[in-house]
C-alpha cells in the first residue's frame, strides 16, 4: 500500500483546517486577482502573447497557493455525488407533491 504524496496530505489538512467554503472563496479570490492583471495588461499593452493566461499573471507563491487550494478542492469534494444527492432529493419532493426550487 502506497502513502499519499505529502501535497495531498498538505491539501487534505487544509481543508479540513478552512472548510470548504473558505477554501473555494480563496481559490476564486485568487484566480480574480491573477485574471484582472491579465485585464490590465491587456488594457495598457492591447495584446496577450499567445498562449497566456491568468495563470501567467499568478506569482510563484499564488500559483504555489492555488495548487494546493486546487488539490483540496479535488480531493475532498465530489461533485457528481453532491449533483446525484440534489437530484434525488428534487425527485423525493415531487412525489410528495413539493415542487422545491434549488440552487447549486
Amino acid at each position: 500500500m502506497s502513502r499519499a504524496p505529502q501535497s495531498e496530505i498538505q491539501a487534505i489538512s487544509l481543508f479540513k483546517q478552512l472548510g470548504r467554503k473558505a477554501v473555494e472563496a480563496r481559490f476564486n479570490e485568487l484566480s480574480r486577482l491573477a485574471q484582472a492583471r491579465l485585464d490590465e495588461s491587456y488594457r495598457i499593452h492591447g495584446t496577450i502573447p499567445v498562449g497566456f493566461t491568468a495563470l501567467n499573471f499568478m506569482t510563484n507563491d499564488e500559483r504555489t497557493e492555488r495548487h494546493q487550494l486546487l488539490l483540496a478542492i479535488q480531493l475532498c469534494t465530489d461533485p457528481q455525488a453532491e449533483a446525484h444527492a440534489r437530484i434525488m432529493d428534487r425527485r423525493a419532493a415531487m412525489k410528495r407533491g413539493i415542487h422545491a426550487v434549488t440552487v447549486g
